[in-house]
């Protein structure tokens, strides 16, 4: 595919750029050898021109289309088909280009195509912070005293461990915590939570909510683990887009202090008008004006 992108110095109106872009293209695909062409374009006055379906009434539209139509006879097979606006965007952002640079002369621009970023970023939002040790997850406990009924904890703990034992239930190797009036909550592991906030903050549907509302996304979709709030409202804070994109807030930092005015008669003024002359009708016209500044 070759790209090309025609300027034109003398001022023109529109119907003549785009003839002028049509005989430019023309030429070019004769330079290139081609036999058999297919035009697009967007103006719907041209195209129904060149199939004649139109009749072009003023003087020079009648010699450019003459002009188009013999250059068309040069190649072997030829159509002109008639595109919408919005299936052109690759020859508009070609004319928007050459429009952009000061070109005074042809010149070749090279573009350049970056599959991958220079510096790799995470497909995510930075990692939560966690107090629990590597390989461990607050499930484990949970789960092996729903399985076994024994517990590998210290003394005080397990005491703490059935109560909490109590509001949990295995379904088929998941587990699960009972809500008083809702469906049971899928507990979540660490790296399903974090999948999960990832998906609800910024998936298809996310839409960087803040940390409370990310927290309640998670909980109506039916998900629970214990710090629900905090993980959210700490994925947030460390969302890049969250801080870029987020309002500027204006509020000073500190309370403000309001400074009392160290004149508090400088700004009185007073007015005096007059004096006011009767005049016809009872009516009375102010004559002068004077200003005092006390």
């Amino acid at each position: 595919m070759v790209d090309f992108a025609g300027r034109w110095s003398l001022p023109t109106v529109r119907i003549r750029t785009e003839y002028e872009a049509i005989l430019s293209g023309l030429d070019l695909a004769l330079a290139l050898s081609i036999s058999r062409l297919r035009v697009y374009n967007d103006s719907q006055l041209v195209v129904r021109h060149v199939q004649k379906e139109y009749e072009a009434k003023d003087t020079r539209m009648t010699r450019y289309l003459t002009k188009v139509r013999d250059t068309l006879q040069r190649f072997i097979e030829w159509t002109i088909e008639k595109i919408r606006r919005t299936e052109n965007g690759r020859a508009d952002a070609l004319a928007g280009i050459t429009a952009s640079l000061p070109i005074k002369e042809a010149i070749l621009l090279p573009i350049h195509v970056q599959a991958n970023l220079s510096v790799t970023e995470a497909s995510t939002c930075n990692t939560i912070e966690t107090s629990q040790a590597d390989g461990q997850e607050w499930t484990e406990d949970i789960i092996r005293y729903l399985q076994t009924g024994t517990l590998s904890v210290e003394p005080k703990q397990t005491h703490k461990i059935r109560v909490q034992t109590a509001r949990f239930t295995l379904i088929g190797g998941h587990l699960y915590k009972r809500s008083f009036s809702g469906p049971y909550l899928r507990c979540l592991n660490h790296s399903e939570v974090l999948y999960v906030l990832a998906e609800l903050h910024e998936g298809v549907c996310g839409n960087h909510s803040g940390g409370r509302f990310l927290a309640h996304m998670a909980h109506s979709q039916e998900y629970y683990w214990p710090t629900m709030k905090k993980d959210a409202a700490a994925y947030v804070k460390k969302c890049d887009k969250c801080q870029m994109h987020a309002p500027i807030p204006h509020v000073p930092s500190k309370i403000l202090k309001p400074i009392s005015d160290p004149w508090p008669f400088a700004q009185w003024g007073m007015d005096i008008v007059g004096p006011l002359l009767a005049a016809a009708a009872q009516k009375k016209i102010p004559t002068r004006r004077h200003g005092l500044l006390l």
